[in-house]
C-alpha cells in the first residue's frame, strides 16, 4: 500500500469514528485517488455516505469485486438492502457471500430474515438451523433460530434453543431477555420473573424488564407488586402505554380515582388513544361522573349499556397477558 494512500486512510476511518462523515468521505476519496484498488477506502467511504444518505452501494460494490474475502461487506450491503425493501438484492448478495465463505452464519442469518419478509418462516427456520450447525458454540445462532421459532409461535421449541444458548452464555441480558419473554407466552410467569429478576441484577436501567415483570405478578394475583413495578418502570421511561398498564391494575383493585389520572396522563402523552376511553369510561362511572362516562364510551363506540356491562365484566378479572 502506498505510504501516503495509508495515511489518508487512517485519517478517513478516525474522521469516520467521530462522526465527521464530509472530513472522512474527502480523506477516503484522496486514498482512492493515489490507489484505485484500495478496498478498504472504498468500504469506510460506502460508510460515511450511507450517514449522510449519499449513493454508497456503488462503494460496497466495488469493494467486493477488490476484496470478495471480506465479509462484513456483503452482510453490511445486504442489511441496507433488506431495510430498504429489496429483498431480492440481499438474497443475492447473502448467497454470494456463502460461495466465497459457506460458514459464514450472518449470511443464514440475513437469508433467514429475507424469507422472513417474503413469509416464509420454515425456510427461515432451516438457514437458522444452518447457522448452528456452522457454529453450535456460538450462543447467537441458537438465540436467533429462538427468535425464529417464537414469530411461528412455536414457544416450546424456542424455549429450548434459548436454553441452549443460555447455557452458552449464562449470564447474557439478551438471552435472559428472550426466554423471560418465551416463558411469559408460555404461562410460566413464574419462571419468566426468575429470569426477569436476574435481568434486573444485571441491569435494573430497562423500563420494559419492569414491564413485563409487572405483567407477570399481576397474572399470578399480586396486583400491588405488578403497579410498583410498572412504577418503577414509568420512572425509567415516562410511556402512555405504561400509565394505561398501571391503570388497568389500578382498575382491578377498585382504585379508580388513581386508575382515571393515569389514562389521562396516557392520553395526554399519546393523544387519541383509543384503547383509554372504554376504560376511563368505567373509572368515570365508578365515580359518579355519568356525563364524563357516557363521552368516553361514546368516543370507543360503546352505549351506557354496553359501558355498564363492560364494568361488570372487568370485575370477573383480567388477562394481563393481552398486554403483551
Amino acid at each position: 500500500m502506498n505510504d501516503l494512500a495509508e495515511q489518508y486512510l487512517n485519517q478517513g476511518i478516525f474522521k469516520l469514528s467521530t462522526g465527521n462523515y464530509s472530513g472522512a468521505i474527502e480523506d477516503l476519496d484522496k486514498a482512492i485517488d493515489i490507489e484505485p484498488s484500495l478496498a478498504l477506502a472504498y468500504y469506510h467511504r460506502a460508510e460515511a455516505k450511507s450517514w449522510l444518505n449519499k449513493n454508497f452501494v456503488h462503494d460496497y460494490l466495488r469493494t467486493i469485486e477488490l476484496a470478495p474475502e471480506f465479509l462484513e461487506v456483503y452482510d453490511s450491503l445486504g442489511v441496507h438492502y433488506l431495510s430498504s425493501g429489496f429483498a431480492d438484492e440481499a438474497e443475492k448478495i447473502y448467497k454470494m457471500a456463502l460461495e466465497v465463505s459457506p460458514n459464514f452464519i450472518d449470511a443464514y442469518f440475513g437469508l433467514a430474515k429475507v424469507c422472513l419478509v417474503n413469509s416464509d418462516k420454515k425456510q427461515a427456520e432451516v438457514y437458522a438451523t444452518k447457522a448452528i450447525q456452522v457454529k453450535p458454540s456460538d450462543f447467537s445462532t441458537h438465540l436467533f433460530r429462538a427468535w425464529i421459532r417464537d414469530l411461528s409461535n412455536n414457544c416450546a421449541d424456542a424455549l429450548v434453543d434459548a436454553n441452549n444458548a443460555l447455557q452458552l452464555d449464562p449470564e447474557n441480558p439478551e438471552v435472559l431477555d428472550w426466554r423471560a419473554r418465551i416463558k411469559f407466552e408460555l404461562k410460566d410467569f413464574s419462571g419468566a420473573i426468575d429470569d426477569l429478576n436476574k435481568l434486573i441484577e444485571i441491569s435494573h436501567k430497562n423500563a420494559f424488564t419492569f414491564y413485563l415483570r409487572g405483567l407477570c405478578k399481576c397474572q399470578l394475583g399480586k396486583l400491588q407488586d405488578g403497579v410498583d413495578d410498572l412504577t418503577k418502570a414509568l420512572e425509567l421511561d415516562e410511556m402512555g402505554w405504561f400509565y394505561y398498564c398501571r391503570a388497568i391494575m389500578y382498575l382491578q383493585q377498585e382504585l379508580y380515582d388513581l386508575a382515571l389520572s393515569d389514562y389521562d396522563k396516557a392520553i395526554q402523552l399519546d393523544g387519541d388513544f383509543a384503547e383509554c376511553y372504554p376504560y376511563r369510561g368505567v373509572a368515570k362511572y365508578a365515580l359518579g361522573d355519568l356525563v364524563g362516562a357516557k363521552k368516553d364510551w361514546r368516543k370507543s363506540g360503546m352505549t351506557v349499556n354496553q359501558g355498564k356491562e363492560f364494568l361488570q365484566k372487568l370485575k370477573g378479572g383480567f388477562d394481563f397477558g393481552t398486554l403483551y
